[in-house]
């Protein structure tokens, strides 16, 4: 779960707390201190949550023991860049 302000037409967060475990994440002057999921979806045509939209959060914690019950795995890649 985001806080957000609005500062300069744009949002600055003030808190992200997971919405699994519901640790609060370290924020500081608006920057997240460590790596998190955040997913934004807005259901469409051919759902039963069609014009419904869903925001959360997850810690790395959290999403690593979400992925281990897939069924199939998630897609995994090393990389060399960060973004």
């Amino acid at each position: 779960m985001r806080i957000t302000v609005k500062e300069n037409n744009r949002d600055r967060i003030l808190q992200v707390v997971c919405n699994c475990c519901r640790r609060p994440l370290p924020v500081e002057n608006g920057i997240v201190l460590e790596d998190y999921i955040h997913v934004d979806k807005a259901w469409g045509y051919f759902s039963e949550r069609d014009g419904e939209k869903i925001a959360f959060d997850l810690c790395e914690n959290c999403t690593q023991e979400l992925t281990k019950r897939f069924r199939l795995p998630v897609y995994q890649k090393k990389t060399r860049e960060y973004l």
